[in-house]
């Protein structure tokens, strides 16, 4: 076995050193990706002014949620188990802001 000074260092293959400097690109480019999403998300919540803008933005950057009568929040989904009446009507237009009975 060959010992190695601390001070020295092994030259890396090119081909490791390429791939190195590409990751290190990926992940700047994230880190920028990521900077931006949340710079938005700020500013999209701060000028964010009535109900539905909150409601908006929620949808948007949490994601779609709906509150249980017992208070508790959960992930809104086309068809979950035992709630699939409940999550349907969420989905159709008009539903909740008028009678059913409108219009007839």
């Amino acid at each position: 076995m060959v010992a190695v000074a601390a001070s020295a260092t092994v030259p890396m293959p090119v081909r490791t050193r390429r791939a190195s400097a590409r990751t290190n690109d990926g992940t700047e480019r994230l880190a920028a990706a990521v900077r931006q999403a949340l710079d938005e998300a700020k500013e999209s919540l701060a000028s964010a002014a009535t109900t539905a803008e909150l409601r908006e933005f929620v949808d948007r950057w949490v994601g779609p949620m709906v509150l249980k009568p017992d208070g508790s929040v959960v992930e809104r989904t086309l068809a979950t188990e035992g709630d699939s009446e409940a999550s349907v009507k969420g989905l159709v237009a008009g539903a909740g802001f008028e009678p059913a009975t409108f219009g007839l």
